[in-house]
């Protein structure tokens, strides 16, 4: 009562909002798979992160399926038409492994206890062939902190303080391994290192001073 006339206009609006207020009707997952391995100790394990590859062929995923802390890689298929496959301990943050987009190549990062060093490992066969160590050797206390694999996937360029601990310098290898190219100038490199559409230039800054960073173009052209 005392309210404005419902005219015809009011009336259809109304009646589009009460459409619009309907419950929308939820229907079960009929093709839900699960992907992971099961975890061994459900449920205190845990998939944690996970990668697809370019191809959407396959994933990889990090878990921790005994709860104990100890990251492992799988790879797994999306139409869940192979088994799951351990590839073994690995180590890092979330972008600390890749499947190239071919779906063929796994780059991750692995601590190697007997060293103490975060080593760069690639794998071939979709992950499935043995792990091979593509950084050239760190001094004591020195790390792969981190790396990138170039869209072709035959390249990696990675981070690390090989030549003097705490200061990282950038380098480049083959995903098939072999010789080690240093492309910084004097070392102290930041993380937002990209690669160029050539696929043969870097881009990075580096610290030249103790407050001051400089834009440099380096070269990956001796990669074997």
């Amino acid at each position: 009562a005392g309210g404005a006339p419902l005219t015809p206009m009011n009336a259809l609006l109304l009646a589009r909002l009460s459409l619009l207020l309907l419950p929308v009707p939820v229907t079960d997952a009929q093709h839900a798979y699960r992907l992971s391995a099961p975890l061994e100790r459900s449920p205190i394990g845990n998939v944690h992160d996970a990668r697809v590859s370019g191809d959407g062929r396959r994933a990889l995923y990090r878990a921790d399926p005994r709860g104990d802390g100890e990251l492992r890689l799988y790879r797994t298929a999306l139409d869940a038409s192979e088994h799951v496959v351990d590839l073994g301990p690995t180590a890092g943050g979330p972008g600390a492994y890749v499947l190239d987009a071919s779906g063929d190549h796994v780059v991750h990062l692995r601590f190697d206890a007997s060293t103490g060093h975060l080593e760069l490992v690639g794998r071939r066969g979709a992950g499935s062939g043995s792990a091979l160590v593509l950084n050239a050797p760190l001094v004591p206390g020195g790390d792969v902190l981190d790396f990138l694999l170039a869209p072709a996937g035959d390249l990696v360029l990675y981070r690390a303080d090989a030549l003097q601990d705490g200061v990282p310098e950038l380098f480049a290898v083959s995903t098939r391994g072999g010789r080690v190219i240093r492309v910084s100038a004097a070392g102290d490199v930041e993380p937002d290192y990209v690669l160029g559409t050539d696929g043969r230039s870097v881009y990075f800054r580096e610290r030249v001073a103790p407050s001051t960073r400089e834009l440099f173009r380096g070269s990956v052209a001796g990669r074997t």
